[in-house]
């Protein structure tokens, strides 16, 4: 009896497609396309949810910033997180009183920071 080795497949994305991992973090400011730079708008805020921005209220933060084609960071302490990614939220560790900064770069990048910030100066919406 031989071992049978088959090609490594994944229904939705075909035949030997790998996803390629994600980091978290990227330094503050940098961008993953420099060519939208000049579409950039950027907000300092301050996290004044009882609970900091825990669960729930991330997942409303991504659920807004989907909205929008730009790409949406949020900074905090010079480390940068996807702001359409829950878990890259959570791991920015943001409790009561945390300052932050919410980046967009890309075509809607006003309307997408005023989104956020307008979110997060209600508190999520839980108080």
């Amino acid at each position: 009896m031989g071992l049978t080795i088959r090609p490594w497949k994944n229904n939705h994305l075909g035949t030997g497609t790998r996803l390629k991992a994600r980091t978290l973090f990227k330094p503050a400011g940098q961008t993953y396309g420099e060519h939208l730079k000049h579409n950039e708008q950027t907000r300092e805020l301050i996290i004044d949810n009882r609970l900091g921005l825990h669960a729930r209220a991330a997942a409303r933060l991504v659920e807004v910033a989907q909205q929008f084609q730009s790409e949406v960071t949020m900074e905090k302490n010079g480390r940068a997180a996807d702001a359409k990614s829950v878990v890259c939220l959570l791991a920015l560790e943001c409790p009561l009183g945390t300052k932050v900064t919410v980046r967009a770069r890309g075509e809607d990048a006003r309307p997408a920071v005023s989104a956020v910030a307008e979110l997060i100066e209600a508190k999520f919406g839980e108080e």
